[in-house]
């Protein structure tokens, strides 16, 4: 077993002094792999669409509760409950469903700060995350 995985990746006499792998035949075996497996990424896509559906259960009382917990380890003061910036990121979150982005400023060009203002929410600095890698456990 050993032996022939050695013949695929270092030049030896038994491959005429040419790693298998680099053989053109090898190669094109692993380009139609490659094809083969994108062809099947791109059929998920249409069976389901979107890039957002695995994300739907995330509400914002979960990052909220998220949030603080993360803060409470390391000893920073849990944040206070927000519905005005609750209904923006809702509404921030239902354009991104809707549109099936991942960004700051969705395909239309419409940016967080403009959830913020049809909300009504003041601010003088404000931000925004679109990390999800707390919650990829969950």
């Amino acid at each position: 077993m050993f032996r022939k995985l050695h013949l695929y990746f270092f030049p030896h006499p038994d491959n005429n002094h040419r790693a298998l792998i680099l053989q053109p035949s090898f190669l094109a075996f692993l380009i139609f792999i490659y094809l083969l497996n994108q062809s099947f990424l791109r059929s998920l896509t249409v069976l389901k669409p979107g890039i957002l559906g695995y994300a739907s259960e995330i509400t914002s009382q979960k990052v909220f509760e998220f949030t603080n917990q993360e803060r409470l380890k390391y000893d920073l003061p849990p944040l206070s409950f927000n519905s005005t910036l609750a209904r923006s990121a809702t509404a921030k979150a239902q354009d991104m469903f809707e549109n099936n982005y991942w960004a700051h400023t969705s395909p239309t060009g419409t940016n967080p700060w403009d959830f913020f203002k049809q909300e009504g929410y003041q601010y003088s600095i404000a931000g925004e995350n679109q990390s999800l890698d707390e919650f990829s456990h969950t």
